[in-house]
């Protein structure tokens, strides 16, 4: 092996610079980004490390939404072709194929998993291998913090669009900041943006404006090379491409949407979820509007509570009129002064979102220099007022604020520790330690640790979660059999109509750890009060077959029909309902106590009677 000799000079200089405990935590991260295979082995281990002990973990958090996607998905519906309101058409069109032919396995986890797995992987690498230090141990600590438990044990789709999403776009900057584009950088960008887009379109169009600062700052953080603006703005042709990919799949989407039944169910849920997600109005605001279209005080709280499975009443009409209603004010200005309050109560509300703007905080303040300081704190306002804005005007609930935020995360990163293109990698080291200042030497080293302590405390709480059999319910039929006192009881009644409310289909989840969706017998003999799959191809269906045409009515016109429900609420407020409704004399009463053998959890049985009336 053949050693090339530093000179005399460069050995010095860098005995100085790694004197303190900065320079030398420093001068690791640049050694192991001198290769790309040292740097993928560590993000490969680490990334199987973090995913195989996090997968095994079960924590009844935030799983509710994929397993209601995995449930429309699952071709057990006795449909042709499935759709759902949140991914893209392509890839719901690809998931409803893979579990037609593929019937034993729950391919929306498997493919949101392996997609989750893919984007971690690549932030780690790039950030190790491209960023300067710290900032490459705050992006690494920021892709953490989303990962655990958002794209692991919660399996939160909204997180793993935006890891998508902030890959891409990280592996693009990565490729602008080279003197070339790295064609395995550039291919790596569009991919996972578009893959991102595919779980959530949102995600890609909260990127652009901070992706875009980014972009342009690295554009033209050189100034005297040369270079005419015109060929620097040609360089950004990947990032254009991603936009016209991103295009394709939207208008793909769109045109997919625009075909009956999907349009009508598109056109509920819009006006639904206005009504249902975001607070407006309370009842009493509008309550002379709201009884002139025939809605109760019961009605808007039913509604406020997403039971809207009544197609007689709750139609794409009646919601849209309630919304007009309730939502007057959105264009108002004054929504964003109002809504400061609840905005920052759920930033601070939240211990990762707080320990991810402090670690990014300070590197930039303490760290960065110059117009790199200035761009990335610019980034992160954009962000914040994009953010607020979009709360505001009800465009955008509480638990998108974190993975919007790793788009911040990772921009702001790469405006203030990108590694120069030219400089190579000795140059770099040198160049970057110079002038260090104390609040650098101190800050430097603790931010140097926040990934390995992210890491051992969320891996030492997966650890005492750990179930092996949830790993099983990946297997949705032949090796899968749940034994949750709910779901037993329901199999046990297969002559009955079981009616669940989403309180009740949650314990469902939980207590069977049904990551594994509905088999086909027990969709032909459940339905639901509501929920965002209210008035959808798939679900309308299903209850036409079982004779629950309303869900709602069918409890008291069909005489199979049970309500599952923990508490009196949801049965108070559908026989409020029913008696509004054309069955006053309707009445109801608790006729079995579904109890969990190991706890006092348990779960009402409600039925249902018309009276003389109706």
């Amino acid at each position: 092996m053949v050693h090339l000799r530093k000179p005399q000079g460069d050995r010095e200089a860098l005995a100085i610079l790694e004197n303190t405990l900065y320079e030398r935590i420093a001068a690791s991260f640049d050694r192991l980004a001198e290769s790309g295979g040292r740097c993928l082995l560590v993000s490969l281990v680490v990334t199987l490390v973090v995913f195989g002990v996090a997968s095994c973990a079960w924590v009844p958090n935030g799983v509710y939404d994929d397993w209601s996607i995995s449930n429309a998905l699952s071709a057990n519906w006795g449909q042709d072709e499935g759709l759902c309101l949140f991914l893209n058409a392509l890839l719901c069109r690809l998931i409803f194929w893979l579990n037609s032919a593929f019937t034993s396995v729950n391919w929306f986890f498997v493919v949101e998993r392996l997609s989750a797995f893919a984007a971690y992987l690549a932030v780690v690498y790039l950030s190790l291998r491209h960023l300067r230090f710290p900032f490459s141990a705050v992006t690494f600590f920021a892709a953490t913090v989303l990962a655990l438990p958002g794209c692991t044990y919660e399996s939160n789709f909204t997180y793993v669009a935006g890891m998508l999403v902030g890959a891409g776009g990280l592996a693009l900057l990565c490729s602008l900041g080279k003197d070339r584009h790295a064609p395995s950088l550039v291919v790596a960008g569009i991919v996972f943006m578009a893959a991102g887009a595919l779980f959530r379109w949102t995600m890609f169009v909260l990127s652009v404006p901070l992706f875009g600062i980014a972009a342009l700052f690295v554009l033209f953080r050189e100034r005297n090379d040369g270079m005419e603006a015109g060929r620097r703005l040609v360089r950004l042709w990947p990032f254009a491409l991603a936009l016209v990919c991103f295009a394709g799949l939207y208008f793909y989407n769109d045109s997919a949407w625009q075909e009956q039944p999907w349009s009508e169910w598109y056109e509920f849920n819009e006006a639904r979820s206005d009504i249902a997600d975001y607070t407006y109005a309370s009842y009493d605001d509008v309550a002379d509007e709201l009884s002139a279209l025939g809605v109760s005080r019961n009605d808007y709280r039913m509604l406020k509570s997403w039971i809207t499975e009544d197609p007689e009443f709750f139609t794409v009409e009646k919601l849209e009129a309630i919304r007009d209603v309730v939502t007057g004010q959105r264009a108002d200005v004054s929504r964003l002064a109002s809504a400061v309050p609840s905005f920052f109560v759920d930033i601070v509300s939240s211990l990762r979102f707080d320990g991810l703007i402090v670690a990014l905080l300070a590197a930039v303040l303490a760290c960065a220099r110059g117009r790199g300081r200035v761009a990335a704190l610019a980034v992160m306002f954009v962000a914040l007022v994009v953010c607020w804005a979009l709360f505001a005007f009800g465009r955008m609930p509480a638990r998108v604020f974190l993975p919007a935020w790793l788009f911040t995360a990772l921009a702001a990163s790469m405006l203030a520790g990108m590694r120069e293109p030219a400089a190579g990698f000795r140059r770099t080291r040198m160049a970057s330690h110079a002038a260090i200042s104390w609040p650098t030497r101190l800050i430097g080293p603790c931010l140097a640790v926040l990934p390995v302590v992210a890491i051992a405390f969320i891996m030492a709480f997966s650890v005492t979660h750990i179930r092996i059999d949830r790993l099983e319910a990946l297997f949705a039929e032949d090796s899968f059999n749940p034994g949750g006192y709910v779901y037993d009881y329901i199999e046990s009644h297969d002559d009955e109509v079981f009616v669940l409310d989403i309180p009740s289909s949650a314990v469902l989840i939980y207590a069977n750890l049904m990551i594994a969706p509905f088999d086909a017998d027990t969709v032909n003999h459940t339905s639901s009060v509501g929920g965002w799959a209210a008035h959808a191809p798939y679900a309308t269906a299903r209850n036409v077959r079982i004779d629950m045409k309303s869900p709602i009515r069918g409890l008291v016109e069909n005489d199979r029909a049970r309500l599952l429900t923990r508490g009196a609420d949801t049965a108070d407020m559908l026989l409020a309902y029913l008696q509004e409704h054309g069955y006053p004399d309707a009445s109801c009463e608790v006729v079995d106590v579904i109890k969990e053998p190991s706890s006092s959890s348990k779960m009402n049985v409600y039925e249902f009677s018309k009276g003389t009336s109706g």
